[in-house]
């Protein structure tokens, strides 16, 4: 309590012991969100409140019913589409946003073709939007999805595979 927080003759005091009571909510509240402020630092793990702050600053205007993993990767992609624009550092950032074999980068001439997989759907468009900010202009970027193949298929048997149709297995993430 912040009663507690007093030396011991003042706690003694019963203006004191009243006033101290109307201000413990606010003293608990306050101290609730300092605890949670760690949380603020670090784009995967925002909070609500700290989504909000970083899309005004980023001016990232989001979609009503976005989950609060969405917004975390749009404000992730943002801030990681940093200088220099290198492939090295194109494929530093798919990996910390998507993860490790969860995307193909193919060049052919002048066009790039990035392949997202399909935990990635939801974030396809933030994700086209930082390749777009990435690439060098004279570059054209394509940015897919990374549909399921055959060889992800192989560990289901006849019967669930069966219960699907064939764009649910190829567009769908399975279990």
């Amino acid at each position: 309590m912040l009663r507690d927080l007093w030396p011991s003759h003042l706690q003694q005091l019963e203006e004191l012991r009243q006033l101290s009571a109307a201000q413990q909510p606010e003293f608990d509240r306050a101290w609730r969100d300092l605890q949670q402020l760690h949380l603020e630092f670090s784009p995967y793990t925002l909070t609500e409140r700290g989504c909000a702050r970083w899309e005004e600053i980023l001016e990232i205007y989001t979609a009503a019913g976005r989950t609060l993993e969405e917004r975390r990767f749009a404000i992730a992609a943002r801030l990681n589409a940093n200088l220099p624009y290198t492939a090295k550092r194109l494929e530093q950032v798919l990996e910390e946003l998507c993860g490790a074999g969860y995307y193909t980068i193919e060049q052919s001439g002048y066009q790039l073709t990035v392949r997202l997989a399909l935990v990635s759907k939801q974030n396809m468009q933030e994700a086209a939007e930082l390749v777009g900010r990435m690439i060098p202009a004279n570059i054209a970027a394509v940015v897919s999805l990374l549909f399921n193949r055959h060889s992800m298929l192989a560990g289901y048997t006849h019967a669930q595979l069966a219960a699907r149709t064939h764009q649910m297995l190829r567009d769908e993430v399975l279990p």
